[in-house]
């Protein structure tokens, strides 16, 4: 069974930190609460008083790259294309592409002899074999539910993965310890080696040794700033392992509940997670092979037998979700 590597179950982490994100702030929004508060990034600012982002006092909750991210995925500025005046009858409107021209597809409403309106999809690019083909909206939607549905895991394969998830970070921990525990020792031996030098300076009458001292201390002045950078990148993380994963990890074991809300924003929040990018829709066939996001993915080649949340191999620096 393969193992996830550094860099991949790094990514994971991140992901899923962005989903609870994600999630969490949609059902404030769901509840009528307005959106949550911003997470300190050791930045402040105040547009209203014309405060501009600067440098605050305090430590950062979490690293600025992270709340950058989830600032623009929150924004809508990630994945899902973004399509102005969406209509709320069509809830993959802008998502899901034709697969012989890529063009997305449109909607529209069709009046029967007897004045039932009827809602369709359709490719409207010209020059494409599917041009004016419609789609009633009950397939191509009804077809998405049964594709999301697939994506969910199996009760015991997601007890699975949570645990397995759990050791991994509880390797990542224990990663983190030792290398803060490594990095501060060599802060107090550089500390000691530059007292030890200046004592030196005192008793050398030869300036070509004075000059020669005076290059080593400088040498590990700079090496000492190079090694409280790299404890600052490596602390422990912010979050536990449940803010991180427990609201994540509910999307990630039916994604259908979320999908079936009455709310566009929160079908929208699905595409957002579950894709990477856009679906390819062909009539009278169905959907083309989805690009899933890393959580689904890993599960997916997890059920098929391809890969394993093992632990990583050896103590390279893990960065925090």
């Amino acid at each position: 069974m393969a193992r996830l590597d550094v860099e991949t179950s790094n990514q994971l982490f991140e992901v899923l930190g962005q989903w609870s994100v994600t999630l969490e702030e949609n059902s404030r929004r769901s509840d009528g609460g307005g959106p949550c508060p911003k997470p300190y990034a050791g930045y402040v600012e105040s547009p209203g008083l014309g405060v501009s982002r600067r440098e605050g006092q305090h430590q950062a909750i979490v690293s600025y790259a992270d709340f950058q991210r989830v600032q623009d995925r929150l924004d809508g500025k990630l994945h899902t294309p973004y399509r102005k005046n969406i209509n709320d009858d069509f809830a993959l409107l802008g998502f899901v592409v034709c697969a012989e021209c890529q063009a997305p597809l449109r909607s529209c409403w069709s009046t029967g002899r007897h004045g039932k309106r009827h809602p369709y999809y359709l490719c409207q690019t010209g020059a494409c074999a599917s041009y004016g083909k419609s789609i009633k909206r009950d397939v191509i939607e009804g077809e998405f539910e049964t594709l999301l549905s697939t994506l969910a895991p199996s009760e015991a394969l997601l007890r699975a993965a949570r645990l397995m998830l759990k050791d991994l970070w509880d390797h990542r921990l224990s990663i983190f310890a030792a290398q803060t525990k490594a990095l501060r020792a060599r802060l107090a031996d550089i500390e000691k080696d530059v007292s030890q030098y200046l004592e030196r300076i005192l008793d050398a009458s030869l300036p070509s040794v004075v000059q020669a001292i005076e290059a080593r201390i400088g040498k590990l002045e700079k090496e000492k700033v190079e090694v409280k950078e790299m404890m600052s990148v490596s602390s422990m993380p912010a979050s536990s392992f449940d803010d991180v994963a427990r609201t994540a990890l509910q999307f990630l074991a039916n994604p259908l509940n979320l999908w079936r809300s009455e709310r566009l924003e929160d079908r929208r929040t699905v595409l957002k997670l579950a894709f990477l990018d856009r679906l390819e829709y062909m009539r009278g066939e169905g959907y083309r092979t989805a690009s899933l996001s890393l959580p689904f993915k890993v599960l997916g080649d997890l059920k098929k037998g391809k890969s394993g949340l093992a632990r990583p191999r050896g103590v390279e620096p893990l960065s925090a979700p």
